[in-house]
């Protein structure tokens, strides 16, 4: 993400921490932290459990504030660019722990941890403060930035990221003609004449590019990725707990975290094909060209996310209103599966979270070669 997206997303973020009082919730969360190691070091000298007691109910009741106070800032977050920024702010983590598992530490906060936890919160509070300058100096540069993206048609925004992240124009001109392959494929399966993909807007960092199709084009693109995430995030939590068993190093688990590493290996013909017939048989078309072009269009949608890449809709207010459960389904599921991949870290390879089983490969790079 370049430097103006990641100034623009900053009010949008300073917004929802101030209508949710994040600040000053977070600032007592961390002061009954530090008042509570206090009583128990004293408690050590002269019994007094009471205020033990009292203490430690202070945090729970503070810690369950601070977290309804996160949720409703995480709900609030609309699109994967805002979502970045506050990764990048260092606003969703501490100490390498999600923000949620922070405060369901902190809610199961005994007497021997009360030590630990003096001050816990003071660098991640000066975070949250320091957004007010943030947004204070992008005010000031606000006029350069470039305005607000405004699309005409319903469009659908390309996040190449990690593994399929474009340097070179060369890459970009590769990548341009794999996606208006796809989105031809999409417009013999809605039987939309007008298959014509525009390009509205390329934004550097990793690359971000935006394209406007009909409206059934998008649609239906969407619902091809929306199925794509559900196969991808279900084995994503699979392998997330072969890497938790075998970070634990114990010799009794080997079987178990073969097992998971087996079933976290995705056959991406057989499911890629899943979606395609499903897809088909929703459109009515029995085209044998369009079943093969979608056929391939999935199995391409299924690597490019495994290797980091995102989708996100753009859809009008009319498109939104009437597709409102597509729309809120693809913006959850992008939110768990950055989550997950922060989680995983992408320890495994630069070629991709999964192991995926994808004997087609060859054959899809080699269609892809003749047709360029």
């Amino acid at each position: 993400m370049n430097v103006n997206d990641f100034f623009n997303e900053i009010p949008k973020i300073q917004t929802l921490i101030q209508q949710n009082n994040y600040v000053n919730i977070i600032n007592q969360l961390n002061s009954n932290l530090n008042n509570f190691a206090t009583i128990v070091a004293q408690q050590r000298q002269r019994a007094n459990s009471a205020q033990v007691t009292q203490g430690k109910n202070q945090i729970i009741t503070s810690t369950q504030q601070a977290l309804n106070a996160y949720l409703k800032i995480e709900k609030g977050i609309e699109n994967l660019k805002t979502q970045l920024t506050f990764k990048q702010l260092g606003l969703d983590s501490l100490n390498e722990q999600s923000m949620q598992e922070v405060f369901k530490l902190l809610l199961d906060i005994n007497n021997t941890d009360a030590n630990k936890f003096k001050n816990y919160l003071t660098q991640y509070h000066q975070k949250l403060s320091q957004i007010n300058q943030l947004n204070s100096i992008a005010n000031i540069f606000t006029a350069n930035f470039p305005k607000k993206e405004v699309l005409k048609s319903d469009g659908i925004s390309i996040f190449f990221r990690e593994g399929v992240s474009v340097e070179y124009l060369s890459e970009l001109s590769k990548a341009s003609s794999h996606w208006n392959q796809i989105v031809h494929c999409f417009g013999r399966l809605t039987s939309d004449g007008d298959n014509k993909a525009k390009i509205e807007t390329i934004e550097k960092g990793s690359i971000i590019m935006t394209i406007t199709a009909t409206t059934g084009i998008i649609l239906a693109l969407t619902k091809a990725y929306n199925s794509v995430l559900d196969v991808v995030l279900k084995t994503y939590e699979v392998k997330k707990k072969a890497l938790e068993l075998k970070n634990l190093k114990l010799s009794n688990l080997d079987k178990a975290i073969e097992i998971l590493e087996k079933q976290s290996e995705l056959n991406v013909k057989l499911e890629s094909d899943r979606i395609a017939k499903e897809l088909l048989t929703e459109f009515e078309n029995t085209d044998k060209e369009t079943q093969n072009a979608l056929f391939l269009s999935i199995r391409r949608l299924v690597r490019f996310i495994n290797k980091g890449g995102k989708l996100e809709p753009k859809l009008l207010s009319k498109t939104i209103k009437e597709n409102s459960d597509l729309n809120e389904s693809v913006s959850s599921k992008n939110s768990l599966l950055l989550n997950i991949e922060e989680e995983i870290n992408k320890l495994v390879s630069r070629e991709g979270i999964l192991k995926l089983i994808d004997t087609s490969l060859g054959k899809d790079n080699k269609e892809i070669d003749n047709k360029e």
